[in-house]
């Protein structure tokens, strides 16, 4: 051990580095530029609900099935409008990224997530499954629906908003 401390912090970071993921085939760069010039979609239209970025959004379907078990924890995400990124809980791990956003097309880019094992990691990989598949996005109210190339791929739900 270093006298000054260092050993420690030196195991920390790197099993910081070991609990990312590698980017996948189809992952979106976050160099990818975004439009300045399409129709802002930080904030929701007048009467439309709530608005996409800065809204906790949690997870009530994915790929067509209800979430079971409402005494857990439930996935969620928060997109944020400095630096487009996103983070928020896979239901075992915390997640982090960024994402693309263009008037309704809404795209995450590589997104990574520390390496927990747990009983709702099924659960997990369906929702990072369906972030993964997400081309555009629709809200109504309070609830935000992903779609992907074939149709919708998960429901969210603003929190605090009845269920």
């Amino acid at each position: 051990m270093h006298a000054d401390g260092s050993a420690p912090l030196l195991a920390i970071l790197l099993s910081l580095v070991a609990c990312t993921s590698t980017p996948r085939p189809g992952d979106h760069p976050s160099s990818t530029p975004v439009s300045d010039t399409a129709k802002p979609a930080d904030a929701a239209t007048p009467g439309s609900g709530a608005a996409l970025v800065g809204t906790d959004w949690v997870l009530m379907e994915v790929g067509g099935q209800p979430l079971a078990g409402r005494g857990s924890r439930r996935p969620e995400f928060q997109l944020a409008a400095d630096g487009r990124k996103v983070q928020g809980f896979a239901g075992c791990n915390r997640i982090a990224g960024t994402y693309e956003l263009k008037g309704d097309t809404l795209k995450f880019g590589p997104l990574i997530a520390t390496k927990m094992a747990c009983p709702a990691l099924a659960t997990e990989e369906a929702f990072l499954k369906a972030l993964d598949a997400a081309v555009r996005y629709e809200i109504g109210g309070s609830n935000l629906t992903l779609f992907g190339a074939d149709g919708p791929v998960a429901r969210l739900q603003a929190r605090g908003t009845p269920g």
